[in-house]
């Protein structure tokens, strides 16, 4: 199960990649958030343009098989510096990220604000 979520950070990276087109994609970080039992590794890039893409858990929920049925979202804007965030930078409309927990599974909701 370990092995599945890493592959998946990895097609999800590879996919940030590839809708950049020929662009150069920076991995700036990775958070790393557990849910259900199952860690998940949320990328963080910046491509050659300035554009930062924040990976979140956009939700999360347990099978009646037991396994864990998770699906990964990006959040993408200008790079903004943001002393806060881990690595300096964040997208620009992003606020916050904010984990909830309900009998051990985790997803996260984002706080954005419009962009003039």
């Amino acid at each position: 199960m370990k092995m599945k979520m890493l592959a998946a950070a990895i097609l999800f990276t590879s996919a940030a990649f590839a809708q950049a087109g020929q662009a150069k994609t920076e991995l700036l970080s990775i958070q790393t958030i557990e849910s259900g039992g199952v860690k998940v590794d949320l990328p963080t890039t910046r491509d050659d343009k300035g554009v930062v893409c924040v990976g979140y858990l956009k939700s999360a929920s347990r099978k009646t098989d037991g396994t864990m049925d998770l699906n990964v979202g990006r959040y993408c804007g200008a790079g903004i510096e943001k002393t806060t965030a881990s690595n300096g930078v964040w997208p620009q409309g992003l606020d916050a990220i904010q984990t909830v927990s309900e009998n051990g599974v985790s997803s996260q909701t984002l706080v954005t604000h419009s962009v003039h």
